[in-house]
């Protein structure tokens, strides 16, 4: 039997398609990045499947379990916290063994922040890299940065609320005060979307007293203007 891979809902819990309740509902197991998170989702659809903590750091220990249900033709499927295995999330790792082993790789289309962000940003889409999680470390995201400033597309990454004024900062160091896109709680309640210069963009969550939730963060070309 194949694995399947199955986004989640980013935010919202209305926006899983209806494929991906059935597979799930067909799955004897569920690889879950967080059991315990997971499992609001899988009540709030009734799926009954059983859940397995799967993560990249326990990959290892794992994986010949998981190579040993796929023998006995048992239907599993791979789920991450939110949006798509695999991006920005665990699963990597599963994939590529899964197909070493021989086994079929079924994925479902869904969720992915960095996508839903684009949209509705105002940035150019029709080029685009995804570097999602840039480096904690200043000199190594300075670097990381440095190497696409003369790209010709929009540049996505994303950030802790903790970290995401420091990410704006070393973008306007290193690109200047270009145009750039913010967003945060997509598809909830207080979903928050703002383009402008990232000089802007600084000041507004800067004068913010608490931040909360994880962002996403567009930088748009350098020729691009509004």
């Amino acid at each position: 039997m194949p694995l399947f891979i199955v986004p989640t809902p980013i935010g919202n819990m209305s926006d899983i398609t209806f494929r991906a309740v059935e597979t799930l509902k067909n799955s004897h197991f569920i690889l879950a990045e967080d059991t315990r998170h997971s499992a609001q989702l899988l009540k709030k659809y009734d799926i009954k499947a059983q859940m397995i903590s799967y993560r990249d750091q326990i990959h290892e220990t794992l994986i010949d379990k998981v190579l040993e249900k796929m023998k006995m033709s048992l239907n599993l499927s791979l789920i991450s916290d939110a949006g798509t295995p695999t991006l920005s999330d665990p699963g990597y790792k599963l994939v590529r063994d899964v197909i070493k082993a021989g086994y079929k790789v079924i994925p479902l289309p869904g969720a992915f922040a960095g996508s839903t962000a684009l949209c509705a940003s105002g940035l150019p889409t029709d080029r685009f890299v995804f570097l999602g999680f840039p480096p904690k470390n200043e000199k190594s995201r300075e670097d990381l940065l440095t190497q696409y400033v003369n790209d010709t597309g929009s540049i996505i990454f994303y950030e802790s609320p903790l970290r995401v004024v420091s990410l704006l900062k070393s973008c306007q160091k290193a690109y200047g005060d270009r145009y750039a896109s913010i967003s945060n709680d997509l598809t909830k309640m207080y979903e928050y979307i703002k383009t402008d210069r990232l000089s802007k963009l600084i000041d507004t969550l800067e004068k913010e007293s608490e931040l909360r939730g994880e962002f996403v963060v567009i930088i748009a070309k350098a020729d691009f203007s509004i």
